[in-house]
């Protein structure tokens, strides 16, 4: 009777190795790929930014591996509004964010703060097409004709100043009887003279 072979026994798996870790000087640094994440631009973006010399030199571990600065995230938005928002040329960027990188942001700050400040107040004067039919009893087929002319240009947010005074004087002119029924449309609509006041009843002259 032949003796049992006992079962071999598995080696045990190997311990798993050391989680790799940035280098001491690379700590909180950002990757190429997240750097490009942060700032909403492309990896290409970043590095011809490096060739014009918009960017300091990043700190490289090895030849394909290099680490940015967090810094580098406010930088580059400042340099794609600059390109994008004030047409400026790189050179021009280059330079400027080269000798007073901190004062160029803070005068691009105040000057989105004015604008946005400009759009605010203005938003108020606009009013919507239920509000210009209820206040000047244009019929919306009306206002869309006029739309369809490019006599009238609102925004997504209403009918500004201008349209409000071409809209002024076509209520003037309907309400004295210069409407479809008299054979006024919305194509004699050019006709109408800027700042016109109200014209007078049906039957007089019709306006030139």
């Amino acid at each position: 009777m032949q003796a049992a072979v006992p079962e071999p026994v598995p080696a045990p798996a190997p311990a798993p190795g050391p989680e790799r870790v940035p280098e001491p000087h690379t700590a909180g640094m950002l990757k190429m790929n997240e750097l490009a994440e942060r700032c909403g631009v492309s990896p290409g973006t970043i590095k011809h930014y490096l060739r014009e010399g918009l960017l300091p030199e990043p700190v490289r571990t090895s030849r394909n591996m290099a680490y940015y600065p967090v810094g580098f995230v406010e930088r580059i938005r400042l340099i794609k509004r600059l390109q994008e928002d004030r047409f400026m040329p790189l050179k021009l960027i280059r330079r400027v964010i080269a000798e007073e990188p901190e004062r160029i942001r803070a005068l691009v700050e105040l000057e989105d703060r004015i604008l946005e400040r400009a759009l605010a107040s203005e938003e108020p004067r606009r009013i919507s097409a239920a509000q210009v039919g209820e206040r000047y009893g244009i019929p919306p087929n009306v206002l869309d004709r006029l739309v369809d002319l490019e006599i009238l240009t609102p925004s997504s947010h209403g009918y500004g100043a201008d349209d409000i005074s071409i809209i002024e004087a076509i209520s003037r002119f309907r309400a004295g009887g210069y409407d479809e029924a008299l054979g006024f449309t919305v194509y004699d609509t050019p006709a109408l003279p800027r700042g016109a006041g109200a014209p007078g009843r049906r039957g007089d002259s019709y306006p030139a």
